[in-house]
């Protein structure tokens, strides 16, 4: 894709040498290319009923937002609620790597924010993971994901289109899975790019 440019969605400019068409790619794959694509997630393999898994953190303050899809996975069955303004105890909890998905060189860092190592809030590319004292009563819940009974994933490709949540600035966030069922598993995953507006 070298010299492409972006539009109308999808990354162009490129010419297949063989038929000499042109190649395209859609934008959240050039979000890949370009190094502003990133992931992280967790896996709890024995969860009892209601027990939670948590995936938290802070947008920076500035131009350039996250653009964030949610996926899980339940053995048994479960729910996940995304949550706008939440609270929760800082320097409690673990911390989840945040991983750039473009590994090539070296890698670009997230602007995410978690505070588990310190009182504030800082960019060091991991999010809290399942930090203790989370408050909902002044936040707003965005979505809500349920599975009861089955395995089940919220997937990625097109679903992006319509489960891509574009996060305000300046803002805490909380992806919360809540086991539904006994000898449980789950997993979340935060899946995003970070883009500034134009």
């Amino acid at each position: 894709m070298s010299g492409g440019v972006a539009t109308g969605g999808v990354a162009s400019g490129a010419i297949d040498t063989m038929t000499g068409a042109a190649v395209a790619i859609n934008y959240t794959h050039h979000e890949v290319h370009g190094g502003s694509s990133f992931v992280t997630d967790f896996v709890d393999s024995s969860m009892a009923n209601d027990e939670t898994i948590i995936l938290a953190f802070k947008t920076p303050a500035g131009d350039k937002r996250l653009h964030l899809f949610v996926e899980y996975t339940s053995l048994v069955g479960g729910e996940l609620q995304l949550w706008e303004g939440p609270t929760w105890t800082a320097q409690t909890g673990g911390e989840e790597p945040i991983v750039n998905r473009n590994r090539k060189g070296t890698p670009a860092s997230s602007v995410v924010l978690a505070n588990q190592a310190q009182a504030g809030f800082v960019a060091a590319d991991v999010v809290n993971r399942n930090p203790t004292g989370l408050s909902t009563v002044a936040a707003v819940s965005l979505h809500h994901f349920y599975s009861w009974g089955i395995k089940n994933r919220v997937g990625a490709g097109a679903a992006r289109d319509l489960e891509e949540m574009i996060l305000k600035a300046d803002t805490a966030y909380a992806a919360v899975f809540t086991a539904e069922g006994g000898s449980n598993t789950g997993q979340v995953i935060l899946n995003w790019y970070e883009h500034t507006d134009r």
